[in-house]
């Protein structure tokens, strides 16, 4: 699984949600971005993630069986000659991590991390209960101290319980919008169908309300993910 560039992920992403594009449009090109620094042969490098100034691409690599192996968060920064050679970014290294977005305004990644917890949740097994969580981005691309976002029923905890339904209590691919609103999409009880896409606003306070699903035709009684 190789990056491709990120205008033709943009345009996709256009090209299939506007109504507004001519009949005359040409059909897009993809091209493997960063070969042999940021796409290798040997590694799986997905979800890519660039800040609006386009200095900065976030994406997340893996290399080998996908349920034995680390997923780790990679950062490579654009030069003159092209991007460079990823970084890890180490303090989110020991779990694993998935759909890297950034912030409108820049100055935030968010994801979706199986990070470690403040030691009152001891009924769950963590490597695989993903929560969301944001972090500063520093002036060299590098982040600050990891938080997970706060709202009531925000994060949900897979506890024992459900722990073997699918994706069930994982939030997963956080998005947050121009007005401050936070997309994501999860398996959980009070959607309108296995898999959905939640929204939730911001309360005012730093934190979120209570998310709800999207409604119908987004969301389906099937599988509702990614964006």
């Amino acid at each position: 699984m190789k990056l491709l560039s990120a205008a033709f992920l943009a345009a996709g992403f256009s090209c299939a949600h506007s109504s507004e594009l001519s009949q005359d449009s040409k059909p897009f090109s993809a091209e493997l971005v960063g070969a042999g620094t940021v796409s290798l042969p040997e590694t799986n490098d997905f979800a890519p993630a660039i800040t609006p100034d386009g200095s900065t691409m976030y994406f997340v690599r893996w290399q080998g069986n996908i349920w034995e192996t680390q997923q780790r968060m990679m950062m490579s920064r654009r030069t003159d000659t092209g991007w460079s050679k990823p970084i890890g970014l180490t303090s989110l290294d020991g779990y694993r991590v998935d759909f890297p977005s950034v912030s409108p305004d820049g100055k935030t990644l968010l994801f979706s991390w199986c990070g470690p917890y403040d030691g009152k949740r001891t009924d769950l097994r963590q490597p695989d209960d993903f929560d969301l969580w944001s972090a500063p981005i520093l002036e060299d691309g590098q982040i600050g101290t990891p938080e997970r976002l706060r709202g009531e029923r925000l994060n949900l905890i897979k506890t024992d319980d459900v722990w073997n339904i699918g994706y069930y209590h994982n939030e997963t691919a956080p998005q947050l919008a121009n007005d401050g609103t936070l997309y994501f999409w999860t398996e959980r009880a009070g959607g309108i169908g296995r898999r959905d896409i939640f929204k939730a606003e911001p309360d005012g306070n730093g934190g979120f309300l209570e998310p709800t699903p999207l409604p119908e035709p987004i969301n389906s009684p099937g599988l509702d993910d990614s964006f």
